[in-house]
């Protein structure tokens, strides 16, 4: 079993790492001061496929295990600082806790992502490309972390002026040191919101 203390320190480890991130793409951003910077969450529907191929004492046992993920209303925060026009740097961080049969399991996922705008007018509908990698740390009696790469495509949809809402699909790939892998198929609906 590890501590509590040491469950918080991989807390404090995770909430470091992205400050220092931020504090980064902060910096680069100033350098694009007519691009405005997107702030923004998203809600998640995602359906989640690991497979495990594990020695046992009765020989070997493969196969697979399939869970589907609603988070309601935030899943994850995101901030874009753009490097020109049509790329953005984008950090983001999400949070799942879930309580099932008296256990609970509590997630974090940091990610960076390039934004690259596959049309360049906000003022309509913005199609875009989304590479990320990533890390994520499960908590369930034990702290697990996993690397994390994916793709996603999606589009922001104008509201208002500085409002967009934002759609997207994503793959991602979760390497586990239990499993031989884990594969996400998820939509992310959420808001996006402007500086200028």
């Amino acid at each position: 079993m590890v501590s509590g203390l040491s469950h918080f320190g991989g807390i404090m480890n995770v909430i470091c790492r992205t400050v220092s991130l931020l504090t980064f793409c902060s910096a680069a951003a100033f350098a694009q001061k007519s691009q405005p910077i997107e702030i923004g969450f998203d809600a998640s529907l995602a359906s989640i496929k690991y497979n495990y191929n594990q020695n046992t004492p009765n020989g070997q046992r493969q196969g697979s295990t399939t869970s589907t993920l609603f988070a309601f209303p935030i899943q994850s925060v995101r901030v874009g600082f753009p490097l020109n026009d049509r790329i953005a740097l984008e950090p983001s961080l999400g949070f799942m806790h879930a309580s099932t049969d008296g256990l609970s399991q509590t997630g974090y996922d940091a990610r960076v992502a390039l934004v690259v705008a596959l049309t360049q007018d906000r003022h309509q509908p913005q199609w875009f490309a989304r590479p990320f990698v990533g890390v994520a740390h499960d908590w369930q009696g034990l702290l697990d972390t996993h690397t994390t790469l994916g793709v996603g495509a999606g589009v922001r949809l104008p509201m208002a002026d500085r409002i967009a809402s934002r759609i997207e699909g994503r793959y991602t790939y979760y390497s586990m040191s239990n499993f031989d892998g884990g594969h996400e198929l998820g939509l992310y609906f959420g808001l996006s919101f402007f500086t200028h």
